[in-house]
C-alpha cells in the first residue's frame, strides 16, 4: 500500500496481492512507525461506506463490498468518491491499483499498467452520503 495526503485527501494505490486480498474479505494494513508513535492505515470492506474512521493513530478506511468485487479482474484503475469529515467538511478518498512506474518496470507485484488510463476510468459517483469520523 502506498499513501499520497494532502490536507483534503488521501490516494491509497494498492498492489495486486492486496487488490485481491480486499476482493476475498481481508483487510490491507499500512503502518508507519513514527518514534514513539505509529501510524497505522487499516483498508477493509464491508456493507457500508465509503467512510474514513481516525483515532489515535489508526485510519480506518473503510469501502463498499461491492465497489471491490471483481475489481482485480476489470479494467477498473479505482475509486474516486468525496466523505464527509466529523466536522463536515468534504474530503477526497481515491483508492487505486498501483501500476509500475513507466521508468522502473522491477518494481513487483505491481499490475500491468493498461495503454490508456484517463480521469474517467478512476470514477464512483454514488448517492450515498460518506462519511470520515
Amino acid at each position: 500500500m502506498k499513501l499520497r495526503l494532502s490536507s483534503s485527501n488521501i490516494r491509497i494505490r494498492l498492489q495486486a496481492d492486496e487488490v485481491s486480498d480486499l476482493e476475498s474479505g481481508k483487510e490491507v494494513l499500512f503502518s508507519l512507525a513514527l518514534m514513539p508513535e505509529q501510524l497505522s492505515v487499516r483498508l477493509f470492506t464491508a456493507r457500508q461506506g465509503p467512510m474514513i474512521q481516525a483515532q489515535q493513530g489508526e485510519w480506518r478506511v473503510i469501502l463498499p463490498v461491492e465497489w471491490v468485487q471483481g475489481w482485480m479482474a476489470s479494467e477498473r484503475v479505482g475509486f474516486d468518491t468525496q466523505v464527509k469529515t466529523a466536522d463536515g467538511r468534504d474530503f477526497r478518498l481515491v483508492v487505486e491499483k498501483d501500476f509500475p512506474c513507466r521508468h522502473d518496470a522491477s518494481e513487483a507485484p505491481a499490475i500491468p499498467r493498461p495503454d490508456r488510463m484517463d480521469a474517467s476510468d478512476v470514477g464512483l459517483n454514488e448517492t450515498s452520503s460518506p462519511s470520515v469520523t
